[in-house]
């Protein structure tokens, strides 16, 4: 699929964008809500300004945020709500609606039963789904929902079979008098009245093209994605895509602490391998990987040389036996005297060691499992930010905006950090050398606390100019945080450059102490 509209949704029915200011951005739809509150829901009046402007009408039904845990009863009880609502409001009874859920969390009992209490009176062709990507993959895969809308919160890629999704959240737009969403429509039916959803039911739709990987083959591809790492900056134990994520995953409260183990379990839940290799969940302390492994009765070998594919504990003193161990890897490749070993945390990065058996105390082989999915995604650019960088202040019509200098380069294999200065700096920019997408992660720390009215973009400049041609995507950082870290799905193009832009549309300065940008392909 690909993207065929722009759109976005707001719950006010009192203050909300007018139609011909909808139409002056090129809004082509608008999700509106059913609720059972005259001050959230779409009216007759509003539905026909909107279809009469050509701009199509989009519906979700949320009430309560946690509805959806209440089980098939509520799920019945809001269908009929919606079918009344519909009648109420004049619009047509078999439209199409999505169902919140508006938090984060999986598919579980009670949602399964929401839903299947939806469906009982409306039919899975009327009904979709709302959420992160954990729940609207499940409720595609449990025919809960023939259609899904995905928010960006709460999901670390994009649901490829989703037919909407929702780019940025709390964005405020000059003569909006609210905080709206936007949203973008990825399939040529998207829930929209008129769509052949309130026509007929949808056709099946294709199954996304999936691979068949073999477990221990794609655990060893997940940890080569890594190799390189570094801590950022030397001797901190700071790594964004590991501890961080870790930290973001797992809620230990630092992203700082020794990150062998991290990497391993990091490795695991990109490939599909965590259940296997790190219990469902994570490991950052390496005794507690082992002893997991030896308490769920896998074959734990002393010393030796491994056998590939294995999990490796190592002891700095060259005990056998112990699973106490200082340091773990993955091995690699193993020709029964020496073995090769992909490790985080050593020397401060993750790098492949050449090992005999001096240091290997125990190991054992997880009963890895095939897996269905897409290639795995590639580290194709890591940069950094050398001296701190102010963003000047600015309002809400007119915000200051400031690309980030990223001067330091970790990794840029495809060249893509190369806008040189005559001088032999670097400025911002990026140039794609194919068309594609992108995963970028933009960290940045902050000398202060954030005031309201600071966002962060990826932004599309001219190539040979510094012109800039648009925002490709983007959001509003959250009011007193000082240490943000913002996943960001992008499509570049090879005629254009690109920049991470901060814009500030308040009324202090802001001082960017340190700024990193990671990029996936």
């Amino acid at each position: 699929m690909a993207k065929v509209a722009e759109g976005l949704d707001y719950s006010s029915s009192v203050s909300r964008p007018s139609v011909a200011l909808l139409k002056a951005k090129g809004m082509k739809f608008a999700v509106r809500y059913l609720s059972g509150y005259a001050s959230k829901d779409i009216s007759n009046a509003e539905y026909k300004a909107l279809t009469a402007a050509g701009i199509k009408v989009v519906l979700v039904y949320e009430k309560e945020q946690k509805r959806p845990e209440s089980g098939k009863s509520a799920g019945v009880a809001d269908a009929k709500t919606v079918n009344s609502l519909l009648a109420k409001y004049g619009l047509p009874a078999d439209a199409f609606v999505f169902y919140a859920v508006d938090y984060e969390t999986t598919v579980g009992p009670n949602i399964t039963g929401y839903f299947q209490g939806i469906n009982s009176v409306r039919g899975l062709d009327k009904t979709g789904g709302y959420g992160g990507k954990a729940v609207v993959t499940a409720l595609l895969d449990k025919k809960l929902a023939s259609k899904v809308w995905q928010t960006l919160a709460w999901s670390p890629s994009w649901e490829t079979r989703a037919v909407m999704r929702q780019v940025k959240i709390g964005v405020k737009y000059s003569g909006w008098p609210i905080d709206i969403d936007v949203d973008e429509a990825w399939a040529t039916d998207y829930g929209q009245i008129g769509g052949t959803s309130t026509t007929k039911p949808p056709a099946t739709p294709p199954a996304p093209a999936v691979v068949t990987v073999d477990g221990m083959e794609a655990m060893i591809k997940a940890m080569k994605a890594y190799l390189g790492q570094v801590e950022h900056p030397d001797g901190s134990n700071y790594v964004p895509v590991i501890t961080g994520w870790y930290n973001t995953k797992f809620h230990i409260g630092t992203t700082k602490f020794a990150w062998c183990a991290a990497t391993i379990t990091r490795a695991a839940w990109d490939c599909g391998q965590q259940k296997p290799v790190v219990n469902g969940t994570g490991y950052a302390y390496v005794p507690a990987l082992f002893a997991w492994a030896k308490a769920v009765g896998y074959k734990i070998h002393t010393g030796g040389i491994p056998t590939k594919g294995a999990v490796v504990g190592y002891r700095w003193d060259g005990a056998k036996g112990t699973t106490s161990c200082d340091h773990v890897g993955l091995c690699e490749a193993s020709d029964g005297k020496t073995f090769y070993s992909i490790e985080g945390n050593i020397g401060d990065k993750c790098q492949r060691e050449h090992r005999d058996s001096k240091f290997v105390s125990v190991w054992f082989v997880p009963d890895y499992i095939n897996s269905e999915g897409a290639e795995d995604m590639q580290v194709v650019l890591d940069l950094g930010m050398k001296v701190e960088h102010d963003v000047a202040s600015g309002t809400a019509d007119a915000p200051t905006r400031s690309s980030m200098p990223y001067e330091i380069e970790y990794a840029d294999p495809n060249s893509m950090h190369s806008d040189v200065a005559k001088d032999g700096t670097r400025y911002p920019s990026l140039f794609p050398k194919t068309d594609g997408a992108y995963l970028a992660e933009v960290e940045m720390i902050f000398g202060s606390k954030l005031p309201d009215g600071v966002y962060v973009y990826m932004s599309q400049y001219e190539r040979d100019t510094n012109t800039w041609v648009r925002d490709v995507r983007g959001t509003q950082l959250t009011p007193g945080l000082d240490h943000v870290l913002v996943p960001l799905q992008v499509r570049m193009d090879k005629d254009h450059k690109y920049r991470v832009d901060v814009l500030n549309a308040s009324d202090q300065v802001l001082k960017v102490s340190a700024a990193y940008l990671i990029m996936y392909k």
